[in-house]
C-alpha cells in the first residue's frame, strides 16, 4: 500500500526512539484501511517504546486520508469503529522525540505553562482520553505480594488466580490476576498498572470498589453489544458494577499498555460505581438527566449510548480537566454537567 510513491507504515512496523535507544513497534490505528490484516499507521499513532513519548508523524505531502480516532488508538478497539479524519503516515515518517534527555527534561505537570490540547473535550472522540499528565497520581497505593487462590472471573468462570491487595489511602482493594493467559494477539494490563491507575481515582469513586479482576477471555456479553451497536468488531475493554467490581478484558493487538489508557479506563469504570450508588436516590438520577438535556451535546460518541455511559464519560472529563487550563473549556461546553459534578463531589 503506497501514498505518493512511498510505502505506508502498517501496524507492527518499527520506528526508532532517541530516548530509549532502539527500534520499537508502532501501534497502527487506521481502522478501515489495512493490508493483510494490519491497520495503517496514522499521524499521531503511538510508538510502543518504554518512555511512551514518541508518536508517528505523517510527512507534509501525505495525500491520503481515512477515518480513525487517532487519540483513542488503544481504546478504539473496545468502542465504536467510526472516527475523525487523520492523516496517514508513510513508512519514512519520523517520530516525535524529546530534544533533551530524561535527566534534564521535566515531566509535564497540569500547571505547565505550555498550552495543553483540550480538543478531547469537543465531543467528537470515541471516548474521553485526556492528555496523560491530566491523570494525576495523587493517592497513596501500596501493592502487596501475591497469594494463590481461585476466583470466579466475570469472563471465563472459576479459575486459578493470584490475589494482590492494593491499599488505596488505607482502603484495601483486591486485584485478581488469572493463571490462564489470553489468546495469542491479545493482552491485559498487569497488577502494577492497575495499582498505578488507582492512584488517580477520587474517593467518591473508589469508596464502593472492592475488587478489580483481569479476565483471560472476552466478555461473554460482547455478542449482545455487537448487535446493539451494529458493530461486529465491538469488544469490551472493561465492565463495572458494585457487586462485580471492575473487570478488565483482553485488548486485541495490545501487549504494551500505556498507563494513560489504563488510567482513563479506570476513571470511567469507577464512574459507574459512583452513579449506581448515587442514583439510588431518584432525584439524583433525574438531576443528571436534566443536565444532559440542558447541555445537549454529549462529551464523546460513546456517551451517546445511554445516560449511564454519559455519566462515566463525564466523570472522566470532569476529574481529568479539573484544575487544568482545560477546565474552562469543559465548563463552557458542558456547564450543566460540571455544575452537577461540582455539587455531588462536595
Amino acid at each position: 500500500m503506497h501514498d505518493n510513491g512511498r510505502k505506508l507504515a502498517l501496524h507492527g512496523d518499527e520506528a526508532t526512539c532517541g530516548n530509549c535507544k532502539g527500534s520499537f513497534k508502532i501501534f497502527g490505528s487506521g481502522k478501515g484501511m489495512s493490508e493483510k490484516g494490519r491497520d495503517v499507521v496514522v499521524d499521531g499513532d503511538l510508538v510502543l517504546c518504554p518512555c511512551e513519548k514518541n508518536r508517528a508523524i505523517a510527512s507534509a505531502d501525505a495525500g491520503v486520508f481515512l477515518h480513525s480516532d487517532h487519540d483513542s488508538k488503544v481504546l478504539n478497539r473496545a468502542a465504536e469503529s467510526a472516527g475523525i479524519t487523520a492523516t496517514m503516515a508513510p513508512l519514512s515518517a519520523q517520530c516525535t522525540e524529546d530534544e533533551n534527555s530524561e535527566q534534564n527534561y521535566p515531566t509535564p505537570v497540569p500547571d505547565s505553562k505550555s498550552k495543553p490540547d483540550c480538543s478531547y473535550l469537543d465531543g467528537s472522540r470515541t471516548r474521553i482520553d485526556a492528555p496523560a499528565e491530566f491523570y494525576r497520581h495523587v493517592n497513596t497505593v501500596d501493592l502487596g505480594f501475591a497469594t494463590q487462590t481461585t476466583f470466579e472471573f466475570p469472563g471465563g468462570g472459576e479459575g486459578a488466580a493470584s490475589r494482590y491487595v492494593a491499599t488505596v489511602n488505607g482502603r484495601p482493594v483486591n486485584i485478581y490476576m488469572p493463571a490462564q493467559t489470553p489468546l495469542p494477539g491479545y493482552g491485559v494490563p498487569s497488577q502494577k498498572e492497575i495499582a498505578k491507575a488507582l492512584e488517580t481515582i477520587p474517593p467518591q469513586q473508589y469508596k464502593d470498589l472492592e475488587r478489580v479482576s483481569i479476565n483471560p477471555v472476552a466478555n461473554a456479553q460482547d455478542a449482545i453489544w455487537q448487535k446493539k451497536f451494529n458493530d461486529p468488531t465491538f469488544s469490551s475493554a472493561a465492565t463495572a458494577s458494585i457487586d462485580q467490581g471492575i473487570a478488565f478484558y483482553p485488548w486485541k493487538d495490545v501487549s504494551t499498555f500505556p498507563q494513560e489508557y489504563v488510567d482513563s479506563t479506570m476513571l470511567h469504570e469507577t464512574g459507574h460505581l459512583w452513579s449506581q450508588a448515587l442514583w439510588s436516590d431518584p432525584t439524583q438520577k433525574q438531576g443528571w438527566q436534566d443536565a444532559i438535556t440542558s447541555d445537549g451535546q454529549p462529551p464523546s460518541r460513546y456517551a451517546q449510548n445511554n445516560m449511564t455511559e454519559d455519566f462515566a464519560e463525564s466523570a472522566n472529563m470532569y476529574w481529568s480537566s479539573k484544575g487544568t487550563s482545560c477546565e474552562a473549556e469543559g465548563r463552557k461546553r458542558y456547564p450543566a454537567r460540571y455544575r452537577y459534578f461540582d455539587k455531588i463531589s462536595q
